[in-house]
């Protein structure tokens, strides 16, 4: 009966991995979020920048603000 939560579960998994994830474009908001949280927190801080609540990213991770940044 759970198979679907299985599957979803491996989706899941993969998408952590970085394997087969759909590039995500950003968005003009999402990089003016992410140099805001870098003048706020500094370089490397990804993580409070992340979690911020002033700021919105669109299912990032703080990779993902890393590579942005560099």
């Amino acid at each position: 009966e759970n198979q679907g939560q299985e599957e979803d579960d491996v989706v899941d998994q993969e998408a952590k991995q970085g394997r087969s994830r759909k590039r995500n474009k950003w968005s003009e908001q999402e990089t003016q979020d992410l140099l805001r949280g870098v003048s706020k927190f500094g370089i490397g801080n990804w993580k409070k920048i992340l979690q911020c609540p002033e700021f919105a990213f669109n299912q990032r991770t703080t990779v993902d603000l890393k590579d942005r940044f560099r």
